[in-house]
């Protein structure tokens, strides 16, 4: 058995120097954030800036942990090889191809309808594209696909990966392929189970998580844009007629959107848990949050315009 390093292109070293550049980022609007909002909440000049740096807090640590995700994945990612199959490993994940299954390894990466960019961002080509006559390819390759090693399999499934030190690695698993398997392997992914993989790739769980999230933020930007303008004391208790029955301090508005992002986060967790013995409980919980997050803009919208 024998392990060999993948290809670590310069643009993948460039990401992880963007992600300290990202995080840094974020850290300074996080900053200016909590210098706006110094002292009682009575006093907080909330205004369409501190959304914006609360936005750029967010985006800064989303695309920060994205990119050092995707630059840790390649340059951690390795393959190993044995009389049984080419297998990928990368952050506990891996793809196994078995050996009995390989029809032809050829270098550079067939013509191909690639994936979406941001499965190629940072030269890391990690996804599925598509051959003009319909096979799948599987990319598993840092560096240029015309670099790449091709492993085509019998069913007519197309492996790209990228060993860093390619004609060895193609001259060992021919020769592997030369002596037969000790025992046949199944293909496909195997996910790590620590990240709850199926979770974060359901397209419909994707969509609710940042339904949610946006709702809660509209939330935030509503409440920033006009917190100045609203008085010191607003009605947050009304009778059958609409008529103002008490009033509390203008600060306490902030409780609306709060609660809406413990709602979410809570949800979201909740939903983490469940997904695997339900994924309709898991997509009802987070359909559910979204909907608070609507009846929490109603409130504050109905308070904001009897204030």
């Amino acid at each position: 058995m024998n392990r060999w390093a993948a290809r670590r292109p310069f643009s993948v070293w460039g990401g992880l120097l963007l992600t300290v550049a990202m995080w840094a980022a974020a850290g300074w609007a996080a900053v200016q954030l909590a210098d706006q909002l110094a002292g009682a909440p009575r006093d907080w000049p909330l205004t369409l800036r501190s959304f914006g740096l609360l936005v750029a807090v967010l985006i800064g640590l989303s695309l920060g942990a994205i990119l050092f995700y995707r630059a840790l994945s390649a340059l951690l990612m390795r393959y190993q090889v044995d009389r049984n199959a080419v297998t990928v490993h990368w952050l506990g994940n891996r793809a196994v191809i078995p050996m009995d299954r390989i029809a032809a390894v050829t270098v550079g990466a067939p013509p191909m309808r690639l994936p979406w960019f941001g499965a190629r961002l940072l030269g890391y080509n990690r996804g599925s594209g598509t051959t003009a006559d319909g096979a799948t390819v599987h990319l598993f390759a840092p560096g240029p696909l015309k670099e790449a090693v091709a492993v085509t399999l019998a069913n007519g499934s197309i492996y790209v990966i990228a060993p860093a030190q390619r004609d060895s690695f193609v001259q060992e698993v021919e020769g592997r392929r030369g002596l037969g398997v000790v025992q046949g392997q199944a293909e496909g992914v195997v996910r790590t189970t620590r990240v709850s993989y199926p979770f974060w790739t359901d397209g419909l769980v994707r969509l609710m998580l940042m339904l949610g999230l946006l709702l809660n933020l509209a939330l935030w930007g509503i409440l920033s844009t006009r917190y100045s303008q609203i008085a010191a004391l607003v009605s947050l208790r009304f009778d059958a007629t609409g008529a103002a029955i008490g009033v509390v301090s203008r600060e306490q508005l902030l409780a609306l959107p709060l609660i809406g992002l413990l709602v979410w986060l809570a949800n979201t967790a909740i939903s983490l848990a469940v997904y695997r013995s339900s994924r309709v409980g898991a997509l009802l919980l987070l359909i559910g949050s979204s909907v608070i997050q609507g009846l929490l803009a109603v409130a504050l919208g109905y308070v904001m315009l009897h204030s």
